[in-house]
């Protein structure tokens, strides 16, 4: 048995020699192989380190035959670019061009908007009673009284409102050609129905007198007033005796026992 066990260790300690050998032998092999496609690669880029003076010759030969060719380029690479600057130069300059264009179209479009502008608010600028604009002007402790009450409540100047009188006149901001248009007279008659709370007696009624000066009377068939239950004293009796001053029975008052808002006033109406 030793004998056996002896051999078996000489069988395997020379095997394991053999793949030693071998594999040193492999590792060699590779790292030349390698090493040779490695030079091979780079003597194919920058040229044999082994070249003869031949070659060297020959390769001298061909950089010197070359110059003339590279000095060439460059002068063709150096026309390119000035034209290429040239071309540039001529798209920013129409560029700039088209941009100052759309400027100036941008200005006359505005001019014309101006133009537009201050002719519709020539237009719409209310006509002055009398001739004069000074009626607005506060002269003394007691129209300064009414105008802030007026403010308080009503939200507007009623000083001014109550100089104007029960008629203003209204500029025509129809189109030119609105004037010449003939219309049929034959139409059917309207009602109009005013809902009110708490407005300023004078503007009410100065409301009621242009409907009645503005309006054939074909067309107007009544004028209702739908109180929607005001507080303000003026808009009691007050009212009622001011309207009948207009000596027309198309005009109706109707009052809301409680409030009921713009849509069922007219409801109601």
């Amino acid at each position: 048995r030793n004998r056996m066990t002896k051999e078996k260790y000489k069988r395997i300690s020379r095997m394991v020699s053999k793949s030693f050998l071998w594999g040193v032998i492999a590792a060699s092999l590779t790292w030349s192989v390698s090493l040779y496609l490695y030079w091979d690669l780079m003597s194919d880029g920058t040229g044999s380190a082994s070249s003869s003076p031949a070659a060297l010759a020959s390769s001298n030969e061909q950089r010197v035959a070359a110059e003339p060719v590279e000095q060439v380029v460059p002068q063709h690479r150096h026309s390119n670019l000035i034209e290429s600057d040239s071309l540039e130069g001529k798209s920013r300059n129409e560029k700039s061009f088209s941009f100052f264009k759309e400027k100036y179209k941008r200005y006359q479009k505005e001019q014309e908007y101006r133009k537009i502008s201050h002719k519709l608010f020539d237009e719409l600028r209310p006509m002055v009673p009398n001739g004069t604009d000074e009626f607005g002007m506060v002269r003394n402790s007691e129209e300064q009284f009414i105008r802030d009450v007026g403010y308080r409540k009503h939200a507007f100047n009623v000083l001014v409102s109550s100089k104007i009188g029960p008629f203003r006149e209204v500029p025509d901001t129809r189109h030119k050609l609105c004037p010449e248009q003939s219309y049929d007279k034959v139409l059917p008659s309207a009602s109009i129905i005013m809902c009110f709370y708490n407005e300023h007696l004078q503007t009410l009624l100065r409301s009621v007198n242009s409907v009645l000066q503005r309006t054939p009377a074909y067309l107007l068939h009544e004028i209702i007033l739908v109180d929607d239950c005001s507080d303000y004293d003026d808009l009691g009796d007050d009212l009622e005796v001011r309207l009948s001053k207009f000596n027309n029975s198309e005009i109706r008052l109707i009052r809301n026992r409680d409030r009921e808002g713009l849509m069922r006033s007219r409801v109601y109406g």
